[in-house]
């Protein structure tokens, strides 16, 4: 079979269905599911790989239709919340109450549960689609049968044409964004262009393309580049069991998957590991290592189409501890990429563009030139072909027929201008791409009135070879005083004064470089987390209001914080680690609830807590059935005492 040209009358059939559609749901629905014998999911499961059809995809959203619209009496034009991570059960919920006229809520699960209920609460929402008797934010919940039953013949389905979903994790505010078939149906648009452009986004492994959900659904990125874009021409989802990196790179392997798109921090955490093993390999390593990314660059620079190829071998080693050879394209995007990280991944081979989006506008822009010098750039590109950018004192203005028509903001539901402003700063280059330089929120106003964005400036930090969770650049202020650039590092609970100076010394060998108003003039510690555990990067806005109302406790020295302090830091941060391991709210959980007895925790619950304890603290606890770890203050004790 000729993949490209069978490609081609694909694109060719699909973007007729697309030009032809007035935009409805339904319309989308009928061409996603005309795929039939193909497959749109595929999944591991003891150890075999499972396919689902579109054909079969299509039955069950169907038949679960049918039983949902008996579930509800017949009612219509409801919300209903699906309460439910990616997978096949996603999907068949979300396009199955679409189908019973109603309006599926995308339900962000990395939200905190209060603002979860709020949302609930403000959109009137009765029901949730659950794979568990009971939920927790005390709406009624609706399973997903395991046999579906038969349809029968005289069964009339009506779609409705809005879904709600909620903007990012990191939002300290609840805002809540609705899009009709027709608005959805212009990032169809917008896709139709770019698979008719660029070659590089259609490129296979073996005949196919598959792309990994490692973005969520119920995220504006996941929702539309992995579940819409390409299952829209037929293409094949991925499914993860968890998102452990070892669960990521085999899952990749396994299912040869094509398509990676991801946030920064997946690219940012592959480059510091990276990083960290060559490094540790001595000098020589090292050098050979960098000399290898700079002659990459230039090769492809010099080769933009066999270049790729040819840079292949030299990093055999790290393609085969990462994803393999079966990756063809990657995109990331939500927020600001290091230069480093971007350069990294297209020198040794996997060709990494950024794009841009947002909740309310959908994905507008991203970066296709097959240049590796123009991927450099670190640009988001053009907007796309429904899309167009303005720039209004220095702030990113978007107008698009993709823009969503309304957003409920705290409970107050307001209709969207023609222009959504973005609130992000950027400029345009000589060649018309533009660049993302920051939140306006987030710029901090140096002593000589220059704007420092500092998302800049954290790019050139690395502390993954010292016992730091985490980072964060801001503006800072004191009893009201003008805001000055700092650093709130979160360090690991086994941290020492030793381990202070060291950090130190990283920290004063960058800032020492940088120009004398971007340096950075207060460096904070913390013990406490200063990253909402459901969020995928740390919100400066969610860590200054913790600050504020001192959740977050900062020291200018590891000597300064007191045995009290750590230890009932140590606490809070287990009773987090617990609440999110049993799925329940952390004011139920005491020092001392024995986790199977007082909190009804299973066995696979107990190995996902120390799954994540092992993580938050670098340790390998292992279980002891003679003599298992079953409280907070167990473990507590425990971390205490083999801190290094």
């Amino acid at each position: 079979m000729n993949v490209e040209r069978y490609q081609q009358k694909i694109i060719k059939k699909y973007t007729k269905i697309i030009d032809e559609a007035k935009g409805t749901f339904e319309e989308i629905f009928d061409a996603n599911f005309s795929h039939n014998k193909y497959p749109i999911v595929e999944y591991s499961e003891d150890g075999k790989i499972i396919k689902i059809s579109y054909q079969e995809m299509k039955r069950r959203i169907v038949a679960f239709s049918y039983y949902l619209t008996n579930k509800l009496d017949n009612r219509r034009d409801l919300y209903i919340a699906i309460n439910l991570e990616n997978s096949p059960e996603w999907i068949m919920a979300f396009w199955g109450i679409l189908m019973s006229g109603n309006k599926p809520y995308l339900m962000n699960l990395r939200h905190p549960d209060t603002l979860i209920k709020k949302s609930l609460n403000d959109l009137g929402v009765e029901y949730s689609v659950d794979l568990h008797e009971e939920n927790k934010f005390g709406v009624k919940s609706v399973l997903i049968p395991e046999f579906l039953g038969e349809i029968p013949s005289d069964y009339k389905y009506e779609f409705a044409n809005e879904i709600a979903l909620s903007t990012s994790a990191t939002s300290m505010e609840e805002k809540i964004c609705f899009y009709s078939g027709k608005e959805l149906l212009s990032q169809m648009t917008n896709i139709k262009e770019i698979l008719k452009q660029t070659k590089e986004v259609r490129r296979t492994y073996h005949q196919t393309i598959k792309l990994l959900a490692f973005l969520p659904f119920y995220h504006i990125f996941g929702l539309i580049t992995v579940y819409f874009w390409f299952t829209f021409f037929g293409y094949t989802i991925v499914l993860l069991k968890d998102y452990s990196p070892q669960t990521i790179l085999s899952t990749i392997k396994k299912h040869e998957v094509t398509h990676l798109f991801a946030v920064p921090l997946l690219w940012h955490t592959i480059e510091d590991e990276l990083v960290k093993q060559v490094k540790a390999r001595g000098p020589e390593v090292e050098k050979k290592f960098y000399d290898g990314i700079e002659k990459s660059i230039r090769v492809q620079s010099k080769h933009p189409i066999i270049g790729p190829k040819l840079i292949k071998g030299p990093f055999k080693e790290i393609r085969s501890s990462l994803f393999g050879d079966s990756i063809q394209f990657c995109i990331s995007g939500g927020s600001y990429l290091r230069s480093s990280s971007l350069k990294l991944m297209n020198a040794i081979g996997y060709p990494l563009y950024c794009g841009y989006g947002a909740t309310e506008i959908g994905i507008t822009s991203v970066e296709l030139s097959k240049n590796i010098k123009d991927r450099l750039r670190n640009s988001v590109g053009y907007p796309l072909a429904s899309i167009e950018y303005r720039i209004v004192d220095n702030v990113l203005v978007v107008k698009g027929e993709s823009n969503c028509h309304k957003v409920m903001i705290n409970g107050k539901t307001i209709k969207t201008d023609e222009y959504y402003i973005t609130n992000d700063i950027v400029h345009q280059d000589e060649t018309g791409r533009y660049y993302i330089d920051g939140r306006k929120s987030d710029i901090v106003i140096a002593d000589n009135g220059e704007n420092i964005n500092p998302d800049v400036i954290e790019e050139l930090f690395n502390f993954s070879s010292y016992p730091v969770n985490c980072f964060s650049i801001l503006g800072l202020s004191k009893e009201q005083e003008k805001e000055t650039l700092s650093i709130v590092i979160e360090l690991k609970q086994t941290a020492l004064k030793k381990d202070e100076e060291a950090i130190r010394s990283y920290f004063d060998s960058i800032n020492s470089t940088l120009d004398m108003t971007q340096r950075i003039k207060n460096i904070y510690f913390t013990f406490d987390q200063i990253k909402n555990p459901a969020a995928i990067k740390v919100s400066r806005k969610y860590l200054k209001a913790h600050l504020d109302s001192g959740d977050i406790k900062l020291f200018t020295s590891i000597i300064n914080s007191n045995e009290e302090y750590k230890q009932t830091s140590l606490t809070n941060t287990l009773i987090k680690i617990f609440a999110e391991a049993l799925r329940m709210d952390e004011d139920k959980i005491k020092p001392d609830s024995h986790f199977l007895y007082d909190l009804n925790g299973t066995s696979l619950d107990y190995f996902t807590l120390l799954s994540m304890i092992n993580e938050q603290f670098s340790l390998e606890i292992a279980f002891d059935v003679n003599n298992p770890l079953v409280s907070v203050s167990d473990f507590e004790k425990y971390i205490m005492e083999n801190k290094k």
